[in-house]
């Protein structure tokens, strides 16, 4: 399994639009983002859009690898994500 790299809210934007989701950053609340896909559905409970975090880094490693389970759970494989998130950085 690849190594999760550090990334951020520049990282994370371009790693959604490169899967097909449609970045909002006027939508979510403060320095936030909604990003939302157009024809795919989380599989388990989860809301049907993931929020960006206005920050530069994300340095905790527990946040990190929540936001790739959020992606991963629209139908991406883990390795997909992090290929995309290693083409944003």
């Amino acid at each position: 399994m690849p190594k999760l790299p550090v990334f951020g809210r520049k990282g994370l934007t371009g790693t959604c639009k490169d899967l097909g989701f449609t970045v909002e950053v006027d939508k979510g609340k403060g320095g936030h983002a909604l990003a939302k896909h157009p024809t795919k559905k989380p599989v388990n409970d989860q809301r049907p859009f993931i929020t960006i975090k206005g920050d530069r880094e994300y340095h905790d490693p527990n946040f990190r690898s929540a936001l790739v389970n959020q992606i991963v759970s629209f139908g991406f494989t883990r390795e997909e994500v992090i290929k995309a998130i290693n083409n944003n950085r």
